[in-house]
This record gives structure tokens, sequence and C-alpha cells, in this order.
């Protein structure tokens, strides 16, 4: 009886696409435009029945972007920073904080340990999605508008608790509190400084 506000968009002309690099879309974009980010990889991203890093989400960015198109919302699925794993989150070249955990069995690692990996993980992302808003920076031509949102936070040994998934009435702020920012590119820069008076309004 219910639909996601994808489908409503559809609906109302504009060009849906899903590109996922983790479980699928739960039906948020049943019959719309999918794509499997594995299925691009040419043997750089992706681990032979593994796990895909997150810049393959950079090269289906780029062959989806349609400036044709006169409105279009992609959809990014990340793989993140999810744990237990999160030493398979980033690549080798990713591993600043030291000594990290390389091991999903939490318990075999210290707490700093986890948390560098953790962090490791996090400095991947954070490449990602510069490298997203580089290739939404060159268009010009019209209003871009870059959302990222976490679906939940993450505890880390905060009152001995780790990963996600408590109930909501008694999870701490770790794991319901998320990150998310809006990025304004192109045309709708002009409205950053009317945004920017708000940010800091309820």
């Amino acid at each position: 009886t219910t639909e996601s506000f994808l489908h409503i968009l559809h609906r109302n002309s504009v060009a849906i696409s899903w590109i996922d690099n983790q479980s699928g879309c739960k039906g948020v974009c049943n019959s719309l435009d999918y794509l499997q980010a594995r299925n691009i990889d040419n043997g750089i991203f992706c681990e032979k029945n593994g796990n895909c890093f997150d810049e393959i989400l950079v090269k289906a960015l780029d062959k989806k972007i349609d400036l044709s198109l006169n409105q279009q919302l992609i959809a990014l699925h990340q793989i993140g920073n999810h744990g237990p794993a999160y030493y398979s989150r980033y690549p080798k070249q990713f591993e600043k904080f030291t000594p990290a955990c390389n091991t999903s069995d939490l318990e075999k690692c210290s707490n700093a340990e986890i948390v560098n990996a953790y962090d490791n993980a996090i400095l991947y992302t954070d490449s990602v999605l510069s490298q997203m808003i580089d290739r939404l920076s060159k268009i010009t031509d019209r209003e871009v508008y870059f959302i990222y949102v976490s679906d939940h936070g993450e505890s880390l040994g905060e009152n001995n608790l780790y990963l996600h998934g408590l109930p909501y009435r008694i999870a701490p702020d770790f794991q319901t509190r998320a990150p998310f920012f809006i990025w304004l590119g192109g045309k709708a820069k002009q409205m950053k400084s009317c945004v920017t008076k708000s940010a800091n309004t309820p």
C-alpha cells in the first residue's frame, strides 16, 4: 500500500538509477533502473566472490550521469563502514591508522585496533565521496545536489558496546546519530548563501 520516494519521483518524470554495492535495495528500487556495481568491474575494485570497494561507485556514477536528461536522480548504495569486517572496506593504501584489526572476530583485537580499522574505513569513504564531488563539480549547466546520509551510526567500544542494531529506544547516540551532508554544485550554488544563513536554525 506504499511506494518509495524514488517511485514518486519516477512517476513525476525524474529518471531514477539505483547503483548497488551492498545487499540490494530491499524493494525501494523495484522496477526502476538498477545496476549491481560489481557488474562493471574490470578486476580493479572487486575481490573474487567478495566485496567490492566503494570506489566502484565512482566509476558507475560516471556511466550513469546523463546530461541529456532534464531531471535525474542517481542513488549510490555503499558498502560503507559496515562492521565487524572494517578492514575489508578499504584498500591497503588507506591503512594509515595502525595497528588495525584485520579480522571480523573483534574479540581478537584491542579496542585501539578496532577503532583504527574503522577510522581507515572512514578515511576511504572520505576519499570516495571527494571523487564523486569532483565529478559532479564539472557539471555547470544545471542544479546539482549531492546528498550523503548513513543509515545508522556505530558503537566502537563505548560502554562496552560494538557495532549497531540495538533497539532504537535503548540504543546509544553512537548508533542512532548518522552522518549527513549536502553539497551544492552547478546552478544550485546560488542557493548556498541562503542555506548557510539558516544552517544553525532548528
